[in-house]
């Protein structure tokens, strides 16, 4: 989970909601597609031929009065009207019970309908067919002795499959009731696992993925204000790949970066100081020798004061010489004339 980016793990709890979401939707549409079913059911296979029943039932009984109204009235329009009466219904007895015979039916009520058919018919035939001739032939007693001889007894049957059969259909109703309401109890449960499954998750998922972002974060925070300090030792430990996880490596790429290039100037910064104290030492150094040449200069300049000096008596003694020379030179020239003078007198004196 620590090396996938947030925006996958975000990605991911939006599918997972969208999941959840999803199934109880689904769970949502199938529980209306239960319940419609099972109202269709209750309707179609239990509630229609319940009616059914229950008008045939209503027919039947109004068979079995206008029988003992005619037995009873004795009178031709009663017997008339009666049998105009047990015709109608008879014909609407047959079609009801057709009706329900075309309903979805178990096989127990396959064979209590097949039962009730078999009663009617004799009911038919032994009882209400007898008494209405009777009736008709105006042999009251006859048809007061069938009518408690044949037509109660036959009608037993009937009832007791009709009650049979009312019985079965409230019970069919009773049961997809029931497995209705266990299938909205399943989905109900289901649906509050996923809901609160879910809110779970999304708790518990939002607040790892929070709780690591704000951790991260706040370790970005702590990194970036050492840094902005001055303080390039503070650890940096990346456990991830996320975008936070890069931030961090990126982090840690430019304090070591940082760490180089302080490293380089503090480097470069000895090399300075160190080249600074040769500089100075040079410094002192030239400024030793500089001390000693001007101390070489000023004897010079004192060597060449008495240099110049002497120099100077030498020229002042030359001068001397020179004129002593030029003394010199003059007697000599006065001693050659006079030398010359003698020579001429000696000359003189020898000729």
């Amino acid at each position: 989970m620590k090396n996938l980016k947030i925006s996958v793990r975000l990605y991911m709890l939006i599918g997972v909601m969208s999941i959840i979401m999803l199934i109880l939707g689904v769970f949502g549409l199938r529980g209306l597609d239960q319940a419609n079913e099972g109202l269709r059911s209750v309707y179609e296979d239990r509630t229609v031929p319940l009616g059914y029943l229950a008008e045939a039932e209503v027919l039947l009984m109004e068979n079995r009065l206008a029988l003992l109204s005619m037995v009873a009235s004795a009178s031709p329009q009663e017997t008339e009207r009666g049998v105009a009466d047990l015709a109608r219904n008879i014909a609407e007895v047959d079609k009801l019970l057709a009706a329900y015979s075309a309903t979805k039916a178990t096989p127990e009520e396959l064979k209590i309908t097949k039962q009730l058919m078999e009663d009617r018919a004799k009911f038919r035939a032994e009882g209400v067919g007898p008494t209405v001739a009777a009736v008709k032939d105006g042999n009251f007693e006859e048809a007061k002795k069938l009518s408690f001889d044949k037509v109660r007894p036959l009608y037993v049957p009937i009832r007791k499959a009709m009650n049979e059969l009312n019985k079965i259909q409230i019970e069919g109703a009773k049961i997809e009731f029931e497995a209705a309401l266990s299938r909205y109890n399943t989905s109900r449960l289901l649906s509050w696992g996923l809901i609160l499954g879910g809110v779970a998750f999304a708790f518990i998922f939002g607040w790892v993925l929070i709780g690591r972002i704000t951790r991260d974060l706040a370790l970005a925070m702590q990194a970036t204000t050492a840094v902005e300090q001055g303080d390039l030792t503070f650890p940096i430990r990346v456990d991830g790949n996320d975008e936070i996880g890069l931030l961090l490596r990126s982090l840690m790429g430019m304090q070591a970066g940082l760490v180089k290039v302080v490293s380089n100037v503090r480097s470069g910064s000895e090399g300075v100081a160190t080249a600074s104290s040769e500089i100075a030492q040079g410094n002192n150094d030239l400024s030793a020798r500089t001390e000693q040449q001007a101390s070489a200069l000023e004897e010079t300049a004192a060597s060449m004061e008495e240099l110049s000096s002497t120099v100077k008596q030498n020229a002042d003694s030359a001068r001397q010489a020179n004129q002593l020379a030029m003394n010199a030179s003059t007697v000599a020239v006065r001693g050659g004339e006079v030398v010359g003078e003698v020579v001429e007198t000696m000359k003189g004196i020898n000729e």
